[in-house]
Parts: C-alpha cells; sequence; structure tokens
C-alpha cells in the first residue's frame, strides 16, 4: 500500500466515525444535509483507500467509487449550505446531479474525462498516477458554473442576514482548502501524494465547527462510549493489520 495509503485510511475513519455519530444524534435538515457530505466524502476517500490497498473486485471498480463520491460532493454542499441558511433547493441542483451522474456514466464506459490512474513504481512504491486531458474541463466546467451559482446563493443569504457571515466562514474556508487540494493535483510536485484526500479531511473538520457554533447538538450526546471504543478498537485494527509487514522487514 504504501506511505500515502494511510492518508486514505484515516480520512476514511473520520469520516466513519463522524457519519456512526451524527447518525446518532438529534435529526433536522442541516444534520441530514451533512450526513449527505459525509457519505460522499466516504466514498471519496473509501473509494481511495480500496483502490491503494487492491482490494476485490479490483482497483479500478474503487476508483469509479472515489470519482462518483467526487462528482458528486458539489451537489452534496449545495444542500448542506441552502440548509445551514433556511433556503430551498431549487432547479439548478437537479440538472447539475443529472449532468454529472451522465458524465459518470459515460466515463465508466469509456474514460474519456479521467481514466483509471497508471500504478508506477516511485520510490520503490506501487504509486497512482493520473494522466491529465483537456476532456476533464467537461467535468471541471460543469461544477465551476455550478459553485458560481452557489457562491451567489451565500451573498444572497448573507445580504438577507449579516449575521449569516460569520456563521459561513468555516464552511468557505472549508470549501476553499477542499478546491485547492484538488487544484494542486495538476503540480508534478504532488503527483502520487493524495493532497485531494488531506483536504477533505482539513475540510470537514470546518464544517464540523461551523455546526459547533450553530449549536445543533450537544457534542457529548453525539455518541455512546462503546461506540468511540469499538471504531477506535477498529482504526487501531487496520494500522496493525498494515503495519506488520514492515516490522517484520
Amino acid at each position: 500500500m504504501g506511505t500515502y495509503g494511510y492518508i486514505s485510511i484515516i480520512a476514511m475513519v473520520c469520516y466513519g466515525f463522524m457519519l456512526l455519530m451524527f447518525l446518532t444524534a438529534k435529526r433536522n435538515k442541516i444534520v441530514n444535509s451533512f450526513l449527505v457530505v459525509l457519505v460522499g466524502l466516504l466514498f471519496w476517500a473509501g473509494g481511495s483507500a480500496f483502490m491503494r490497498v487492491h482490494l476485490w473486485p479490483s482497483y479500478e471498480f474503487w476508483y469509479q467509487v472515489s470519482l462518483l463520491g467526487i462528482l458528486l460532493l458539489p451537489y452534496a454542499y449545495y444542500c448542506f449550505i441552502l440548509a445551514f441558511g433556511g433556503v430551498k433547493k431549487g432547479l439548478p441542483g437537479k440538472i447539475y446531479l443529472a449532468v454529472m451522474l451522465i458524465c459518470f456514466v459515460v466515463n465508466i464506459r469509456h474514460g474519456v474525462f479521467l481514466g483509471c490512474p497508471n500504478v508506477v513504481e516511485k520510490n520503490g512504491l506501487p504509486t497512482f498516477v493520473y494522466e491529465i486531458k483537456p476532456t476533464i474541463l467537461v467535468l471541471f466546467f460543469p461544477a465551476g458554473i455550478f459553485l458560481i451559482y452557489l457562491f451567489l446563493i451565500l451573498v444572497r443569504i448573507c445580504k438577507a442576514n449579516p449575521n449569516m457571515k460569520v456563521q459561513y466562514e468555516p464552511v468557505m474556508a472549508g470549501v476553499l482548502v477542499l478546491f485547492a487540494g484538488n487544484m494542486l493535483l495538476g503540480i508534478p510536485f504532488f503527483s502520487g501524494f493524495p493532497i485531494d484526500i488531506l483536504s477533505g479531511v482539513v475540510n470537514v473538520f470546518f464544517l464540523f465547527y461551523a455546526l459547533i457554533r450553530r449549536r445543533l447538538f450537544r457534542l457529548q450526546m453525539l455518541a455512546s462510549p462503546s461506540l468511540c471504543y469499538g471504531v477506535g478498537f477498529l482504526f487501531f485494527v487496520i494500522v496493525f493489520l498494515n503495519v506488520i509487514p514492515y516490522t517484520d522487514e
């Protein structure tokens, strides 16, 4: 798996732990939309982690799972930001979701937008390297237009209620970190390093902080001690099983 694989595994465990916590919390529209964001991030990080360990059925399959999570994230953020501001969802969100699902299906069949990565050895370790094609703009262009639309919604919400500007600051900081992490993938220095996954972990903690500032729940009521111990033990087992081969060497 290599050193970089642990980043994806740690991210997956963080998202899974938060998902379990919020499933036991008192539910409302904001919490439900945050769960949608977590599911998208879990698909992304989980697919990346399983792809790096070549889990059954194939790394190509888990690559598609990870890509699906990435493509659905803007819509998940759309649901979260609108629920956070008390705004109803409209037609643009449904159009974006339909376009992304169509692009995803086409990409599975032909790989025209972003094909499966190549496995190469880097410093003696297997590393996934993506071949970035100009056709990837077909995925980025709708996402860019949708994010601009989402930004305009944010401006409208903040103008209507100036107090919301302060509450949205952590959300916007998280989105910027996530966007920057994906942009850095195109820099050769970060080739093979999951900087996008790492930025996703930072991003979700920004969203978590935004929810704390809204005081939507009490942290000590989110999860029972047994749940925390169980997830902690699972995390330990995963890390331990992957460290054994290196300690043997």
